[in-house]
């Protein structure tokens, strides 16, 4: 379940888990766990009843595909926010190695603008 959410998969499913859940909850939750998969193109098949029985020969490569696929989406986000986060510095702040690469230009700027003035053709 943890790594279905990981993954912020659009999903229409209530995917909560309780420790003390009733034996008619445990199969809705086992249900939608299986519907789930197909939607995330899990490469794997699975069944409500193996989920149930504990079928670790089925359930184990289920489980490392999504803890894999929500270690990649985890990657990704943190890719994702630092990227933001850089942006959103970059907006207020300037490191002292940018003011001086950011003066450089001006200076050239000025400089070429000099030499056009005094090359201009009469």
């Amino acid at each position: 379940v943890w790594c279905i959410s990981t993954c912020n998969v659009d999903l229409d499913v209530d995917l909560l888990y309780q420790e003390n859940s009733t034996i008619g909850q445990k199969i809705s939750l086992t249900e939608k766990i299986v519907a789930v998969l197909p939607r995330m193109k899990c490469p794997h098949e699975l069944q409500p009843h193996q989920i149930q029985g504990l079928d670790c020969i089925k359930i184990f490569p289920v489980v490392q595909w999504l803890v894999k696929k929500a270690m990649e989406r985890r990657e990704e986000m943190a890719q994702y926010i630092r990227s933001f986060s850089e942006m959103q510095f970059t907006k207020e702040y300037t490191l002292p190695s940018e003011k001086e690469k950011q003066q450089r230009v001006e200076q050239a700027l000025i400089a070429l603008e000099r030499f056009v003035e005094t090359h201009r053709p009469n």
